[in-house]
């Protein structure tokens, strides 16, 4: 279906990024998510992102 980046904010105040991957599953016949944290907002707004996500 496709994905998209959502912004959660978390209880203590940090707003965190994630990329969420909607899909069809055959088995469970039904969509449903993949949800992946990605990285955080900094002070600034700019995107701070996980190391696994610079590359």
């Amino acid at each position: 279906m496709g994905k998209r980046v959502i912004e959660i904010k978390a209880k203590n105040g940090t707003v965190y990024l994630y990329e969420d991957e909607s899909y069809w599953d055959r088995e469970k016949g039904y969509s449903t998510h993949k949800r992946t944290c990605i990285g955080k907002k900094g002070a600034d707004g700019e995107a701070i992102y996980n190391v696994s996500r610079r590359l």
